[in-house]
């Protein structure tokens, strides 16, 4: 369990559970920190020393999967996989009370004036919450899909975190309030006014509970010229300055209500998620938009002239995977695999063993052999590039001998590889969920380049001889790759001017270019 300082942002300690933690909660008066751990432990310890108050052990195969304390700081709950919800007295460490929370728990939250506690259950679509002191169980109706923890807002309102995002529920009457939409299924999550922020496998992110807006997720990026707007301003992709853009129809759009959204690379087709859970497609040529439609997919990708949105797969089973054209039906890429990626013009596929490339009205162009775990694809006129999920990047020679072995690139990361891209010269471009954005050698096959960013890289561009990589929280990372463009004599002679030396016997040595290299012709 890391601890940090509110106040200045840095590391405040680390506390030792002994196994994998799956749960956690500090006391209203921040003297304690109590924890859940997979191996059966409960925890507590003093939040300022780090010593432990007590620890305790459920029976055997009972697990505990979250804590929280009442408002009196005197007890401790505590959500089991069995469903039961445990009492604890904080001073003692001795249970108290075991109560039935049905079906079997994912966590737990405590109301504001500890009169409830709400139960979060993976399998199950309904909230359920138990009155104390002695438990009788509510079931709250309409379902809220599956649930995977939950918190309180300060006036009592439920917040049920899971895989439809964020529901807010007025607790007296079980009515849905208000739906957000979270960029990925969010695992858990706290609420402090009208900020409730969600953590989530590989991003956190903090919403508006009025509004339902993010509050510091991406809201559009931009190729050409290469900004992002980050929910007050648009700012350059290079040095993160304020950028005045001309008034459209699509700026304003993106400005008012986009939620989640993608250009795509040639900068021509803008795609998003409006607050209104709706997908819009617009022409940045024309400055019109051409499709609105209602959406409830997860996750949204832009190519030239159509949208592709993409859902869970056991919430839209058979079809997680949707191509809306500019005109005419959407077409459903039903039966394919969940990673895929799309340049401007093609879509990539993986289908069993095959990768499918795809055009922007779904039909089929062609399809390659790949692996299992397929994350990104990118082809020119010569060649075919595959990334997967555990960073492997392959490349293969379109007019190489069936059965021929792709060129394995040398390592960048061990992350998942989800954006690849055409880079300036003969280099290639890839995007990694770990930030990282890194750039090789088409001919060697050697990592040249490398710049990580905080965050998960979701767009990846390039222009004017740049690669940009811009993450969900906003942050952008920029590769100058110029110089693989020129002339390598050109190059070299920079190199010849800029360090006119020679390493000899432990010590630079002024030296002129060497008169018979054949770039000093």
């Amino acid at each position: 369990v890391a601890l940090w300082d509110l106040a200045t942002g840095s590391a405040a300690g680390t506390l030792t559970a002994g196994a994998s933690v799956l749960g956690v909660d500090l006391s209203r008066d921040d003297a304690l920190v109590a924890a859940a751990s997979i191996d059966g432990g409960v925890h507590v310890w003093d939040a300022k020393t780090g010593i432990v108050r007590w620890e305790a052990r459920l029976a055997k195969g009972e697990i505990p999967t979250g804590v929280a304390f009442l408002p009196d700081g005197a007890r401790l709950a505590v959500s089991q996989a069995s469903g039961q919800v445990s009492l604890w007295d904080v001073k003692g460490g001795t249970r108290e009370a075991l109560l039935d929370g049905g079906v079997a728990a994912m966590g737990l939250a405590v109301s504001p004036r500890g009169e409830e506690i709400a139960v979060a259950h993976g399998n199950d679509a309904h909230a359920r919450l138990l009155a104390l002191p002695d438990g009788p169980l509510r079931v709250l109706d309409p379902p809220l899909g599956r649930q995977l923890s939950a918190t309180f807002t300060d006036d009592g309102r439920l917040v049920s975190v899971g895989d439809l995002g964020l529901t807010l529920v007025d607790v007296g009457s079980g009515a849905m309030l208000r739906t957000i939409r979270t960029p990925e299924p969010a695992m858990a999550a706290a609420s402090s006014g009208d900020v409730v922020v969600t953590s989530a496998l590989s991003s956190i992110a903090g919403f508006s509970l009025t509004s339902g807006r993010p509050l510091w997720q991406l809201g559009m990026a931009l190729p050409n010229p290469p900004v992002r707007y980050d929910g007050r301003a648009w700012r350059s992709l290079d040095d993160g300055a304020v950028v005045s853009l001309p008034a459209s129809k699509w700026r304003a759009a993106v400005e008012t209500r986009a939620r989640l959204g993608q250009a795509s690379s040639d900068g021509d087709t803008l795609c998003f998620f409006t607050d209104d859970n709706e997908l819009e497609l617009w022409d940045r040529r024309t400055d019109e938009r051409v499709l609105h439609v209602p959406s409830s997919a997860f996750s949204v990708f832009a190519v030239s002239d159509a949208c592709i949105t993409a859902g869970l797969p056991d919430q839209s089973p058979g079809a997680p995977i949707q191509l809306y054209p500019r005109a005419g039906e959407p077409v459903p890429l039903s039966g394919v695999d969940n990673w895929y990626d799309a340049s401007a013009r093609e879509i990539y596929l993986q289908r069993g063993d095959r990768v499918e490339v795809r055009d922007t009205r779904g039909a089929l162009l062609a399809d390659y052999p790949a692996h299992g775990g397929f994350a990104a694809g990118t082809r020119t006129a010569d060649w075919l590039a595959v990334g997967y999920r555990n960073g492997r990047l392959e490349v293969t020679r379109l007019d190489a001998a069936p059965g021929a072995e792709p060129m394995v690139m040398k390592p960048a990361s061990a992350s998942l590889l989800g954006l690849l891209a055409k880079g300036p010269g003969h280099t290639l471009l890839g995007g990694y969920q770990s930030g990282l954005l890194a750039a090789w050698d088409l001919a060697t096959g050697e990592v040249i380049a490398t710049e990580k960013a905080v965050g998960v890289l979701v767009h990846l561009y390039v222009h004017a001889s740049r690669a940009y990589g811009v993450t969900d929280t906003g942050h952008s990372v920029v590769l100058d790759l110029a110089d693989f463009e020129r002339p390598y004599c050109d190059v070299l002679g920079d190199v010849w001017r800029a360090t006119p030396v020679e390493w000899e016997s432990g010590a630079a040595v002024s030296k002129p270019r060497p008169a018979d290299h054949p770039c000093a012709r």
